[in-house]
């Protein structure tokens, strides 16, 4: 996977303006690369240059792929900093209550 398919890529992603940083992990079936942009340049922009790369490196991808790369924006501030569980020798709905008590305040 990761010489057959993310190596392709990340050489047509290496080549955008404005990349400060590319991450790549490859498993079984599977491979996830992150860019990271600089500040300064647009989020739509940046993602419109990370489709046509994609489409430039598919010339270079196996023909048997199960389906197309995929290009997706991932917003941060949307996702949690923290996950709290909580346990103890309590019900569930006494340990519910306690969890929405902690989310409301």
């Amino acid at each position: 996977m990761e010489n057959l398919v993310c190596k392709p890529l990340e050489k047509q992603i290496k080549s955008i303006s404005g990349v400060k940083k590319l991450t790549s992990n490859s498993v079984q079936d599977f491979s996830n690369i992150i860019v990271e942009f600089n500040t300064d340049v647009e989020v739509a922009v940046a993602k419109q240059k990370v489709k046509d790369a994609v489409d430039k490196a598919k010339k270079d991808l196996p023909k048997d792929l199960p389906s197309d790369p995929s290009v997706m924006e991932v917003e941060f501030s949307e996702m949690p900093i923290m996950f709290v569980n909580i346990s103890g020798d309590y019900e569930l709905s006494q340990l519910k209550n306690m969890q929405m008590t902690y989310k409301t305040e």
